[in-house]
C-alpha cells in the first residue's frame, strides 16, 4: 500500500499542479485520516492524551513535524526524480536511519547478539541495494538525456541534468527527516500504551501516537502547498467541479493508501514486540520501494533506459529483498533468545 500511494498522482493526469494535488492528499491523508481513525479505534481518546506527560507529546509532534518536512520534500523528490530511484533513495536513508537509532537506543542489550547481527546485515544489504539504485538512476538519466539530445541542444541537456541532480539532494534529504515518523513511534510508546490502558486493542495503540506525529507532519506540508498554490493562482475551484471531484477521489484514494499501510504496520509491529521498531520498520519500509520500483517499470519509468541501468536496478531489488530476509532473521533470533530465557526462568 505504501510504495503504491504515489501511484494515481503520477499515473493520472489530472492538469492541476504538483502542489494542488500535495495540498488535497495532506489534507485527508496527514490530518483527517489519522485523527479519524484515531477516534474510531482508541477509546476514550481526550483522555489518553491528557494522561501523558506534555514533553512527550511535544517531542512526538516534534518528530512528526520533522518527518512532516521530509515528506513534503518527499513529494518534490519524486516528481524530479521518479518513483524508482525517488523511493529508493527516500524510504533507503529512512529504514537506515530509522532502525538504527531505535536499536542503540533503546535496546543496547541487543546490539551484540545474533539479533543485532542479522539487523545490522540487513541494513549492511539496504545500503548498498540504495547505492546500485541510485547508480541505476542515475545511468537512466543518462541515457534518457542521451536520447534527448537528437531533439534538443546542449543548454536544455544542462538544465535537465541539473534539475535531475537538485532532485536527488531533494530525496536524500528527504530520507534524513522522513525517519522522524519511526522517532516519534518509538519515543513516543507511552501514548500508545496509555492508548492501551484506555481499552484500545494492541494491534491499533499507535493509532493514538499517528493522530499527534502524523497530524503535526501535515502543517509543513499545508503550509507550503496552500502557500505556493495560492501564490500561483492555481485554487481548486479554479478548473471546475467535475475536475475538483476526480482530484479529491484521487487523493482520497492517496491517502487511505499511505495511511493505511501505516495502520498495517502498526498492527503488526506490534505482533513482533519490542522489536517491531527496529525490525519491522525496515522491512516495511524495504518492502514499499519494491513495490514502488515495480509500479515505475510498469509506468514506463525506465523505458530507454540502457541494459546497465536496469541490470543495476534489478541487483538493488535483489538485494532488498535479501535485507528483508536478514531483518526476518534478526525477529527470528530475538523469538528463539527470548524462548531460551524463558526456558531458564521455568527451569
Amino acid at each position: 500500500m505504501g510504495g503504491l500511494y504515489t501511484t494515481p498522482m503520477t499515473a493520472v493526469k489530472t492538469g492541476w499542479s504538483f502542489e494542488a494535488v500535495w495540498f488535497l492528499y495532506s489534507l485527508l491523508g496527514i490530518v483527517l485520516f489519522p485523527w479519524i481513525t484515531a477516534f474510531l479505534t482508541c477509546p476514550d481518546l481526550v483522555q489518553v492524551l491528557s494522561a501523558v506527560s506534555y514533553g512527550e507529546l511535544v517531542l512526538t509532534a516534534a518528530f512528526g513535524f520533522g518527518w512532516g518536512i521530509g515528506c513534503q520534500l518527499f513529494g518534490i523528490g519524486i516528481s524530479m526524480c521518479g518513483n524508482s530511484l525517488g523511493f529508493a533513495l527516500i524510504l533507503g536513508l529512512a529504514a537506515t536511519l530509522g532502525n538504527v537509532v531505535p536499536l542503540v537506543v533503546l535496546s543496547t542489550d541487543k546490539v551484540a547478539t545474533a539479533t543485532g547481527a542479522w539487523d545490522f546485515t540487513g541494513l549492511g544489504l539496504a545500503i548498498i541495494a540504495l547505492i546500485a539504485t541510485a547508480y541505476a538512476g542515475i545511468l537512466k538519466e543518462r541515457d534518457l538525456e542521451a536520447n534527448r539530445l537528437l531533439d534538443a541542444g546542449c543548454a536544455h541537456a544542462d538544465s535537465t541534468a541539473n534539475k535531475f541532480m537538485t532532485g536527488v539532494t531533494i530525496c536524500i534529504l528527504s530520507g534524513i527527516l522522513s525517519a522522524c515518523l519511526n522517532f516519534a513511534n518509538t519515543f513516543g510508546s507511552s501514548i500508545a500504551d496509555a492508548a492501551v490502558s484506555h481499552g484500545a486493542d494492541e494491534t491499533m495503540k499507535l493509532n493514538a501516537i499517528y493522530c499527534i506525529s502524523i497530524a503535526a507532519g501535515g502543517i509543513p506540508n499545508l503550509a507550503y502547498t496552500s502557500w505556493k498554490v495560492m501564490s500561483n493562482g492555481d485554487r481548486p475551484w479554479k478548473h471546475g467541479v467535475s475536475a475538483f471531484a476526480k482530484n479529491l477521489s484521487l487523493t482520497a484514494v492517496m491517502g487511505v493508501l499511505w495511511f493505511g499501510s501505516n495502520v498495517a504496520f502498526g498492527a503488526a509491529s506490534s505482533m513482533l514486540g519490542d522489536l517491531g521498531a527496529t525490525i519491522g520498520f525496515p522491512i516495511y519500509i524495504i518492502g514499499m520501494v519494491v513495490v514502488a520500483n515495480v509500479s515505475g517499470i510498469v509506468q514506463g519509468e525506465w523505458k530507454g533506459a540502457g541494459a546497465k541501468a536496469k541490470v543495476c536496478m534489478v541487483v538493488g531489488l535483489a538485494l532488498l529483498v535479501l535485507a528483508i530476509g536478514a531483518c526476518w532473521l534478526a525477529g527470528s533470533a530475538s523469538k528463539d533468545s527470548m524462548t531460551v530465557l524463558a526456558a531458564d526462568m521455568l527451569v
